[in-house]
């Protein structure tokens, strides 16, 4: 026999029903909480990283001893020599320079100098005059002089230059620009480590890329740094 009325759901159904969705809500919670968790791990993770590049840093960073010191501390003098090319009136020609430099970084230097050109030798002899009898000293002229130098390696510098110079002593020639000849110097210069801290022997040697007739192409210089007594090492 078929009843016509419609079977009833257990009475525990709805509470099922309840329970599921309470279950499905939870995991959904429960995944999100666990996205979340993931991503800041991640993020956890960048941070630390980020602060052991920093505490390695730390370790390899070394201070500028430059920022402590005074600005007169930074400046050292240089004397160098440079011996000309010789004539018959002059059997012996020289260069004397002087220079100023400031230590920018612990690798390079900034400075400026001048020189002095100088020979000795003797005029044209007259009859029965030896050269021992008119031998004296020219002042053949005198220069100013920048320069840049750069550590590469050890005590090898990079140096590069421009410089000035007139040949004579009169005052109404040093306003004349055409009297004046100009080089443009670049080379090494070697500083010789077993000096002293205070008195460093220097070797340069330098090509002028503005030589001309009479001007040296290849032009080397020997001297001496005078570091200040705070100076600092590079």
């Amino acid at each position: 026999v078929i009843s016509d009325q419609k079977p009833k759901a257990p009475a525990d159904l709805g509470d099922a029903l309840k329970e599921k969705d309470a279950l499905l809500n939870e995991a959904t919670t429960s995944a999100e909480q666990l996205q979340g968790n993931i991503e800041r791990a991640d993020s956890l993770g960048a941070q630390i990283d980020t602060e052991k590049q920093k505490i390695k840093d730390t370790k390899t960073w070394k201070p500028n001893p430059l920022k402590t010191k005074r600005l007169l501390d930074r400046i050292s003098f240089g004397s160098n020599l440079q011996v000309d090319k010789r004539s018959y009136l002059l059997p012996l020609s020289g260069t004397l320079g002087g220079t100023a430099a400031f230590q920018i970084t612990q690798k390079s230097k900034i400075g400026l100098g001048a020189s002095y050109i100088v020979g000795l030798g003797y005029p044209i002899l007259l009859k029965g005059e030896t050269e021992f009898d008119k031998f004296k000293i020219h002042h053949n002229g005198f220069g100013l002089r920048s320069f840049v130098d750069c550590r590469i390696w050890s005590f090898i510098y990079v140096q590069g230059g421009y410089e000035a110079t007139l040949r004579t002593f009169k005052l109404k020639e040093v306003t004349d620009k055409t009297l004046w000849s100009r080089s443009a110097l670049i080379g090494l210069k070697i500083k010789y480590p077993g000096g002293t801290f205070r008195k460093i022997p220097t070797v340069e040697v330098l090509y002028d890329l503005l030589h001309q007739n009479g001007q040296p192409a290849l032009v080397i210089r020997t001297g001496i740094e005078f570091n200040r007594k705070h100076a600092l090492r590079k």
